[in-house]
C-alpha cells in the first residue's frame, strides 16, 4: 500500500491495513504526513480496530444492518457499549503485562505473573486442574469464548474469580452467557478502557428496510448514557 498526500479535491476510496500491525505503522506514517485526526474505519468483523491499543477513541456505529429486529438491534448495541465500560485493572499490575500478547497467566495474591503454559482457551478443559492453582486472577492475552465462561460457571468459588483480558475487542461471547456469569458472582476487567465518546446509527438495512429512526434512538437511549445520532439528521 502506498501512502501519500493529495494535492487536489476529488474522490477517496477506501483501503488499508488487515492487521493491527500495519495499521499502527499505517497510523504513525499518516501523522508524520501532518494530519491533525486519523480515522480508522471499522466493522464488525473488524472490531479489533476498535481496540485502545490502536485508537485514542471510538464511535461505535450500529443499525439495520445488524438486525432489522428493533429490540435484538437495542440488546446487541448495549452489550458492544457494556463491554467498552468494563472496569480496568490497576496501573501497577497493567504495566507488568500490558505488553503479553501471548498465554494465559495466574496473578497471585503477590502480584506475581504465573505462566500457566495452557496452550489455548480453547484448551481449557484438558487443563482445568492447574487454571487456579496460583489464585483466582487470570489474565488471557488473547481472547476469550463462551467455553471459558461455560467452564467458570460451574466452579464454586465464582464469586473469587476474575478474568483479566486485554481490551473488550478480546470478548467473543454471547451476551446472555457473559450476563450469567457476571450474576453468579463472576468478574471481567480489561488492561485497557475503551473511550467511547458517541453512538451513530442507521436505521436503513443493506437490503433495504427501514427502521424509525427517532424509534431507534429513544430505544437506544434507554440503555445508553450516551450521546446518539443519526447523522444524516444533524
Amino acid at each position: 500500500m502506498i501512502t501519500a498526500e493529495a494535492i487536489s479535491q476529488g474522490k477517496v476510496l477506501l483501503a488499508g491495513a488487515s492487521n493491527t500491525i500495519w495499521l499502527k505503522e499505517t497510523i504513525k506514517e499518516l501523522h508524520n504526513y501532518k494530519a491533525d485526526v486519523v480515522l480508522v474505519d471499522g466493522a464488525l468483523s473488524r472490531k479489533s480496530f476498535g481496540s485502545p491499543s490502536i485508537t485514542d477513541a471510538m464511535i461505535l456505529s450500529t443499525g439495520a444492518a445488524l438486525s432489522i429486529n428493533l429490540n435484538t438491534l437495542v440488546q446487541k448495541t448495549n452489550f458492544v457499549y457494556r463491554m467498552t465500560q468494563l472496569e480496568s485493572i490497576e496501573k501497577s499490575l497493567t504495566k507488568k503485562i500490558q505488553d503479553i500478547d501471548s498465554g494465559i497467566y495466574a496473578i497471585d495474591l503477590n502480584g506475581k505473573i504465573v505462566d500457566l503454559d495452557i496452550p489455548s482457551i480453547l484448551m481449557i478443559e484438558q487443563f482445568k486442574d492447574r487454571i487456579f492453582n496460583y489464585g483466582k486472577r487470570i489474565f488471557v492475552s488473547g481472547i476469550i469464548t463462551d467455553k471459558l465462561i461455560d467452564f467458570l460457571k460451574v466452579q464454586k468459588n465464582i464469586n473469587d474469580i476474575e478474568i483479566i483480558v486485554k481490551d473488550f475487542t478480546r470478548i467473543f461471547c454471547k451476551p446472555e452467557n457473559i450476563d450469567s456469569y457476571f450474576k453468579k458472582g463472576g468478574k471481567l476487567k480489561v488492561v485497557q478502557p475503551t473511550n467511547i465518546i458517541a453512538i451513530t446509527v442507521n436505521p436503513t438495512s443493506p437490503s433495504g428496510y427501514n427502521l424509525n429512526s427517532k424509534t431507534l434512538i429513544d430505544e437506544l437511549k434507554k440503555h445508553i448514557p450516551m450521546p446518539i445520532y443519526n447523522i444524516k439528521e444533524i
